[in-house]
């Protein structure tokens, strides 16, 4: 058999005429971008930051909820809540005109050290694996969680966000879900974990 193909090779190379490569009649147009879509990108990756956070400089964490068109903007918060120390239970708090928070503005797969986190999102079918979140570094790489949303969690679309503080310190864990309507997206907080930041593989 691989004598065949190699008789096969060898009548095509002498069956076709080598042909010097045409040369374009002009240069060609440069590629047109589309608009910049602020949205989860079909169900793999978000792209921008589904939860509004925040830190305060003792190490604090807080999130809303918020209902928007845009995700590069507030939108209408809700559902605000702070988890005050790593390990601590999420409590509600209106925090998001306090000037002690520093809004998380960081890219939503930033890290210290070198690092990145993957995030992979899930659609909000019950058969859907679960959403994952993946700090991966310059020599391997660390589940940071794993999250199946339970019945009760209703969306269209789950997320786990990840925010280290300003000092790199801790993470905070963020668990969301997304509901996709026609002009306008909905951004639950189902739950937060605050602990210490893994070091970077």
């Amino acid at each position: 058999m691989k004598s065949g193909l190699l008789i096969f090779a060898a009548l095509s190379l002498t069956a076709c005429p080598r042909r010097d490569p045409a040369t374009p009649a002009a240069a060609l147009p440069a590629p047109a971008l589309g608009p910049r879509v602020a949205l989860p990108d079909g169900g793999v990756h978000h792209t921008e930051r589904l939860a509004w956070t925040a830190w305060r400089a003792d190490g604090a964490f807080a999130a809303c909820g918020r209902r928007t068109a845009d995700f590069t903007v507030a939108g209408t918060l809700r559902g605000c809540v702070i988890v005050e120390r790593p390990g601590g239970s999420p409590a509600p708090l209106d925090w998001s005109g306090d000037p002690a928070f520093r809004r998380e503005s960081a890219p939503v797969d930033a890290a210290p050290g070198g690092c990145r986190v993957l995030l992979d999102d899930v659609p909000g079918d019950p058969g859907a694996p679960a959403a994952r979140a993946t700090l991966q570094g310059p020599s391997g790489a660390t589940v940071l969680d794993a999250w199946k949303p339970p019945p009760a969690v209703d969306g269209d679309y789950f997320a786990i966000e990840t925010s280290f503080s300003p000092d790199g310190r801790l993470l905070a864990v963020i668990h969301t879900a997304i509901g996709l309507g026609p002009d306008e997206r909905t951004v639950d907080v189902a739950g937060i974990e605050l602990r210490p930041a893994p070091a970077c593989p």
